[in-house]
């Protein structure tokens, strides 16, 4: 690649996924290692990059998604934010197409925290899983 030639989002992608600097939310632990907890609990990310639409993974955890799931599925929306971030403050790509992906990432994310709240485990009882009775979720950012 030439010095003034921008990279393309596989590239961008590639890179950002591996860097060492940890993001805002979670200092402590490297992309890397958060990219692979999400390639861990959530198969239809395997073999996509982080650019990809996940939309039908998204909304199939959100709907009937384990915990471990969902709080991969809020790590996804998380890192995908960031990265639209990253990309819009060095104008990579369309800036309205950053724009969007920013909010829906967004969006997805607070949906899956309001999810991790109403979300209780289950017990055992008699020998037996049963699994905790579903509460509804409410969104209380929507208006």
């Amino acid at each position: 690649m030439q010095p003034n030639e921008r990279p393309t989002h596989q590239q961008f992608a590639d890179h950002f996924v591996m860097m060492d600097q940890a993001l805002i939310d979670n200092p402590h632990v490297p992309v890397h290692e958060r990219w692979e907890f999400i390639l861990t609990h959530i198969p239809e990310v395997r073999g996509r990059r982080l650019y990809e639409n996940f939309e039908d993974a998204l909304q199939r955890i959100y709907e009937k998604g384990s915990a471990e799931e969902v709080y991969a599925a809020r790590e996804l929306a998380n890192l995908t934010h960031f990265f639209y971030k990253v990309l819009m403050s060095k104008d990579i790509g369309r800036s309205h197409a950053n724009g969007f992906h920013i909010v829906n990432t967004e969006k997805w994310a607070m949906k899956f925290a309001d999810k991790l709240e109403t979300m209780k485990p289950g017990r055992f009882k008699r020998g037996k899983y049963q699994p905790q009775k579903t509460i509804k979720i409410t969104h209380q950012w929507i208006n």
